[in-house]
C-alpha cells in the first residue's frame, strides 16, 4: 500500500502538494512528512489532461513488444508520431482487449525529473482518471474535469464549454459537488487509489523503476552469492552497454538512412522498397499516366460489393502517375477481391502495408495505369 501520495502541479506557479495519512485522517503540505523515506512507496497524480485512455487488441505476449504494437494500433487516434509517444498497458484479461494509456515523452521525462525533485525517484506516476470508480459518472476538480462512460474514461479541462462535455459525455451525470481546492483533489484521489482494484502505471518500458535484488534468503551462502552477484553484475552492465552502444549506431544509421531516402523520393516515407521502384517508374510515368479521377471512381466501384469497406485517405503522385489510396476492409480476403476488381477494369494494383486494426484490416493500394 502506497505511504504517500503527491499532486504535481497542472499549471506555472502551483505548488507540489503531498498527503499522507495521520492517525486516522489525512495531512497534506507542501513538503514530505518528516522522517519520509526513499523506501516508502509513494504514488504520484499527474495532470490528466496529459495522458489519453484506449482500448485495443494486442495478442503479444512481450511487454515490450505489446506497447510498441499498442501504439502502432492506435496511431490512427494520436496526434502525434509514435516514435515522440509513450504507451503503458493495463493488466491482461481473458481475451486480447487491454488498457492503453498514452503520454508524450516529452511529459514523461518532466515528470521523471519532478520525482528526482521531490525526493521520490522510484515513485509509481498515475493518470487521474484512471482511479475513477468502476461506475459511469463525471467529477469536477481544480483544473480538471475526469469523465467515465461505459466505454471510456477521459480527463478535459475545466474551462472546455459544457456542450462540448455533454456531447461527449451525454450519459455521464455529475457525482458530488466539484471539488475547488488541490488539498481536497488530491486527497480525493489518494481514496481512489486505495479503493481501487488494480491501477495501471505509467512507469513501465524504459520508465520503469529498477527494484534491487532481494537476497536475503541466502544468508548462509552470503559470500558465495555475494561473488555470483557480483560477476552476473559485471556481465549484465557488459552486455547492457554493448547493446546500448549497438542500438544507438543502428538508430544512427537508420536515421541517416531516412534521411537521405526523404531527400530522394519524400513519397516513400522513409521505406526503401518504396523510394527504388520511385525512382525506377520516375521516368516511365510521362505516357501512361493515371487520371485520378478516373481511377478513384474505379477504387469505389471495386469496394463497394465489400461489407463495410471505406476510403480512409487518397494521395496521387503526378511524379510516378500514381494514386495511393488506403482502404479499410474486414478481411485480408478483401484486398484480392478489390485488387482483381481494379484490375478487370484495365488498372494495374500493387498492395502495399496492410495490417490488423482491431476487428478490421487497413491495407494500402497503389494503382496505376496498365502497362
Amino acid at each position: 500500500m502506497a505511504e504517500l501520495f503527491i499532486l504535481l502541479p497542472e499549471n506555472h506557479g502551483d505548488d507540489t502538494l503531498f498527503a499522507w495519512r495521520s492517525a486516522s485522517d489525512w495531512a497534506v503540505d507542501t513538503a514530505p512528512p518528516r522522517g519520509h523515506g526513499q523506501g516508502e512507496r509513494a504514488v504520484v497524480f499527474v495532470p490528466g489532461t496529459r495522458v489519453t485512455v484506449h482500448r485495443a487488441d494486442i495478442s503479444v505476449k512481450k511487454p515490450a513488444e505489446a506497447r510498441r504494437v499498442a501504439l502502432f494500433a492506435l496511431e490512427d487516434d494520436l496526434a502525434q508520431p509514435v516514435e515522440a509517444l509513450h504507451a503503458a498497458l493495463g493488466a491482461p484479461g481473458d481475451g486480447p482487449d487491454r488498457e492503453v494509456q498514452v503520454a508524450s515523452v516529452a511529459d514523461m521525462q518532466a515528470w521523471i525529473a519532478a520525482l528526482q525533485a521531490a525526493g521520490v525517484p522510484d515513485a509509481d506516476l498515475v493518470a487521474p482518471q484512471a482511479c475513477l470508480p468502476d461506475v459511469p459518472g463525471m467529477i469536477t476538480g481544480p483544473g480538471e474535469i475526469l469523465v467515465r462512460t461505459a466505454q471510456s474514461v477521459f480527463a478535459l479541462d475545466r474551462d472546455v464549454p459544457d456542450d462540448l462535455v455533454r456531447s461527449l459525455a451525454p450519459d455521464a451525470q455529475p457525482t458530488g459537488e466539484a471539488i475547488e481546492d488541490r488539498n481536497s483533489w488530491l486527497v480525493q484521489l489518494a481514496a481512489w487509489y486505495e479503493a481501487a482494484s488494480s491501477v495501471t502505471s505509467l512507469r513501465q518500458g524504459d520508465y520503469s523503476v529498477r527494484r534491487p535484488l532481494q537476497l536475503d534468503g541466502l544468508a548462509a551462502w552470503r559470500p558465495v552469492a555475494g561473488i555470483a552477484a557480483a560477476a552476473a553484475i559485471l556481465w549484465l552492465g557488459s552486455v547492457w552497454l554493448e547493446t546500448r552502444a549497438l542500438e544507438k549506431q543502428a538508430g544512427l544509421l537508420e536515421a541517416q538512412t531516412r534521411d537521405l531516402i526523404m531527400a530522394v523520393a519524400p513519397d516513400a516515407n522513409g521505406r526503401l522498397a518504396v523510394a527504388l521502384q520511385t525512382l525506377r517508374q520516375g521516368r516511365a510515368a510521362g505516357s501512361s499516366s493515371l487520371r485520378p479521377t478516373m481511377a478513384t471512381a474505379a477504387l469505389y466501384e471495386a469496394i463497394e460489393p465489400v461489407e463495410g469497406a471505406e476510403i480512409r485517405s487518397l494521395r496521387y503522385d503526378a511524379s510516378a502517375g500514381r494514386l495511393n489510396a488506403m482502404v479499410v476492409f474486414g478481411s485480408y480476403a478483401d484486398a484480392d477481391a478489390i485488387g482483381a476488381r481494379l484490375e478487370e477494369k484495365g488498372l494495374s494494383v500493387r498492395l502495399g502495408e496492410a495490417r490488423q486494426n482491431g476487428q478490421r484490416v487497413m491495407g494500402e493500394f497503389a494503382i496505376e495505369a496498365a502497362s
